[in-house]
């Protein structure tokens, strides 16, 4: 990290942060199917039985996020700011043990949000029938179950993580502005 002394320009100073944007798409999903036989004494179905089942599901994600990382301008001791016009630190931070600003006109210090939005999507179901085989049967001929289920997550996040501004030590600041602040 390199030091600076002084930012002195005629006309205007205007410093902003670094963006990281990362997405994200997803989308998932499987089914299977099962065939089998099999025998059972003492339940609702004695003998000889068929059984059957499917099942599937599906998952869907998508996601974005925009981080903001600011410029930042360090001097070692006395950090000095000239502009003939306006300086914007608009995801920005000056800093030094003291700071001493001169604008010409006006001066805007803005944060900027980091935003993080993620959604999810699940379903899945399934169904299953056993079907007892005559001639030796008892109890019920066809038993057989379905089930169903879904869920959603949504996210939505929007925060200012680093403050954008002045910042000193121990010298303090010393900040003229000819119009606005």
């Amino acid at each position: 990290m390199g030091f600076w002394d002084a930012l002195t320009y005629t006309r205007d100073i205007s410093l902003s942060t670094a963006q990281n944007m990362e997405r994200l798409k997803n989308h998932s999903g499987g089914s299977q199917a099962t065939l089998g036989a099999g025998f059972s004494l003492g339940g609702s179905q004695n003998g000889i039985t068929i059984e059957a089942g499917a099942s599937s599901y599906s998952n869907k994600d998508k996601g974005n996020s925009l981080t903001h990382h600011n410029s930042v301008v360090t001097a070692e001791d006395t950090l000095t700011v000239h502009t003939g016009r306006d300086a914007t630190l608009q995801g920005a931070e000056l800093r030094g043990q003291s700071v001493k600003a001169d604008i010409g006109r006006d001066l805007l210090i803005s944060s900027q949000q980091d935003k993080n939005q993620y959604d999810s999507k699940t379903s899945s179901g399934g169904v299953s029938v056993s079907v007892c085989v005559p001639p030796i049967c008892a109890g019920n001929f066809v038993q057989g179950s379905a089930n169903a289920a879904g869920g959603k997550v949504t996210h939505d996040f929007k925060s200012v993580i680093e403050q954008s501004g002045i910042f000193v030590g121990t010298g303090g600041f010393d900040v003229h502005v000819g119009e606005h602040t």
